[in-house]
């Protein structure tokens, strides 16, 4: 057991370093370990480690058996805390899958069970995933109530780099509702940070959203500046959301 949780914890250490082929090898040895001896509980967690490595290395089609098998260990234990976690970032390699409709309920089961255990900082994470989901969905209004309550808990908070984020989905949204003054307004909050620094996903999804805005005001190359950036943040393994909303931009600006 303590060789098991041993590997287990370096595995964590590895994911976070970024060493995703070291992680999630560490984390499928964990498993083992922890199957042997009966563990449940460690094996909940080290399985949702394994799927996350897997995750993050753009392989959401292989993170996704193994976020349910998390689920179904952590369920059987009662580790509610750790299954809102894994419901959440099911829903977003479904996501990735271009699987919304499963996406969505995904995404309401964790964001229910976050709220019920109160988990509010994973509420807000998966809040603002569901509004995503719902966005790409062509649902705009019903995207409202759970990117407010994303904005509401990363505010409190004080979750920085996920508010910029919120509020380029918040100007993605009032783009798409035809509200140019409060598209611009919400992604204007979001420039400090996004603009020239911080993740470069999230860099990539402003200038695509900049860039939206300014072929709406009918400027195309500006616009085409602003894809040029995002294009440049954007890669095959990036998230979907992402890879939307630059192929949008690229498809109306042919």
């Amino acid at each position: 057991r303590s060789e098991a949780m041993e590997l287990g914890n370096l595995a964590v250490v590895l994911r976070r370093l970024g060493r995703l082929d070291e992680a999630a090898e560490m984390s499928q040895e964990a498993a083992t370990g922890h199957r042997e001896v009966g563990n449940s509980t460690s094996l909940g967690s080290t399985l949702l480690g394994l799927a996350m490595a897997r995750h993050l290395q753009g392989r959401p089609a292989d993170a996704e058996p193994t976020y349910r098998e998390a689920l179904g260990v952590q369920r059987a234990v009662g580790n509610r805390r750790e299954e809102c976690v894994t419901a959440g970032n099911l829903g977003a390699a479904l996501q990735d899958l271009g699987r919304l409709d499963e996406a969505e309920v995904a995404l309401r089961e964790a964001v229910d069970a976050a709220e019920r255990v109160g988990a509010l900082q994973v509420e807000c994470v998966h809040s603002s995933r569901l509004a995503d989901v719902l966005l790409e969905r062509g649902r705009h209004e019903q995207a409202r109530s759970p990117l407010r309550r994303s904005v509401e808990l990363a505010e409190r908070f004080a979750v920085e780099p996920l508010l910029s984020s919120l509020r380029v989905l918040e100007s993605e949204l009032e783009l798409a509702a035809g509200n140019m003054d409060a598209a611009e307004g919400a992604l204007e909050q979001a420039r400090p940070r996004l603009a020239d620094a911080g993740d470069p996903g999230a860099r990539a999804k402003f200038a695509a959203q900049a860039g939206q805005l300014a072929l709406a005001r009918g400027d195309r190359s500006r616009a085409m500046a602003w894809l040029v950036k995002a294009r440049g943040g954007c890669t095959a393994a990036s998230p979907s959301d992402l890879r939307r909303v630059v192929s949008r931009l690229e498809a109306e600006l042919e």
